[in-house]
């Protein structure tokens, strides 16, 4: 299962709802506590954009929800035919973006800046162009 919104869009309240129903739920909190300690592999994919590296970062995982997970879901149905998609939707991007600029890409400093100017430059960029 894949949950393919944005952060700030219910995704904890996604998450434990998958983990109930019994799946083990990627978030990206999981990134920055460092649950599973593999920001290597997250490294490692940045920069070579590896699919195998892609799979062994969500190897032990059945589902996903928020960044960076939200943004492989393709991927994820390619490899897993029979995934089921869940899709969190926003009144309209612009909600969402205003949200997120007062919230989330509030912090510009240090990795977890580094982090979230990626996902603001490869992701909400294609999605809102005049944020």
């Amino acid at each position: 299962s894949s949950g393919i919104n944005a952060e700030y869009g219910g995704t904890r309240t996604q998450q434990a709802a998958l983990q109930i129903l019994g799946y083990k739920c990627h978030h990206m909190w999981e990134i920055f506590y460092q649950v599973h300690n593999r920001n290597h592999l997250w490294r490692e994919y940045y920069y070579n954009n590896n699919n195998d590296t892609l799979k062994a970062i969500f190897a032990d995982y059945t589902a996903t929800v928020d960044y960076p997970g939200c943004i492989f879901w393709e991927k994820f149905l390619e490899w897993n035919p029979d995934a089921k998609i869940v899709l969190s939707v926003r009144d309209s991007a612009e909600v969402w973006a205003t949200s997120a600029r007062k919230t989330i890409f509030t912090e510009t400093k240090g990795r977890l800046g580094r982090i979230r100017r990626w996902l603001f430059n490869n992701v909400v960029m294609s999605i809102v162009p005049q944020f």
